[in-house]
């Protein structure tokens, strides 16, 4: 199992012994997921929620990690790769944090960390994310990465959403690497 620890934060890849909190995470937040993360509803028992996992995992997804306060007993996020284009050396990454650590340093260390184990150990160049259109905070996060606008879309749920996809370059994940390196001194 991966563990990262960091400076404010702990990523702890997902397994079978804490999937669980994965799934209390969701349906303790299932308005704020379902808004932010996707339309799809999210489960009412722990064994849908394990069928659904195995359907992710299946469909491509490649990691997925519980992110923790350093101090902290219970996850306050999630952060999941999926979608590996080994030609084009970039995977989708996709992150989901609990209102009240959204703003926090501990959120921006446990994504630089990601980044950073997704260019160690996946071996790529590049990282997307999409947004949907109407999610200020994620947009404002786009912006400040310098991420570039790549396509826009409509949610296969809801075609009422417009999910736009956005790229981190190369020199893009150097700077956010750099600044990692200053956080954690």
């Amino acid at each position: 199992m991966y563990t990262c620890k960091g400076r404010f934060s702990i990523l702890e890849e997902l397994t079978t012994k804490n999937d669980n909190e994965l799934f209390l995470l969701m349906k303790e937040n299932a308005h704020d997921y379902r808004f932010l993360i996707s339309d799809e509803d999210i489960s009412t028992t722990y064994r849908l929620f394990q069928e659904r996992l195995y359907g992710w995992f299946n469909g491509g997804r490649m990691y997925q990690f519980l992110v923790r306060k350093k101090n902290g007993q219970n996850a306050i996020g999630t952060i999941f790769f999926y979608c590996h284009d080994t030609l084009k050396r970039e995977v989708k990454l996709s992150a989901f944090f609990t209102p009240e650590v959204r703003k926090t340093l501990c959120v921006a260390e446990s994504l630089a960390e990601s980044i950073l184990f997704a260019k160690r150990i996946i071996d790529i160049e590049a990282v997307c994310f999409s947004v949907y259109a109407e999610n200020n905070y994620m947009l404002k996060i786009a912006n400040k990465l310098k991420a570039a606008l790549v396509s826009t879309s409509t949610s296969t749920l809801n075609p009422q959403r417009q999910i736009l996809m956005y790229r981190l370059t190369p020199s893009s994940l150097e700077s956010i690497t750099d600044k990692l390196q200053i956080l954690s001194r």
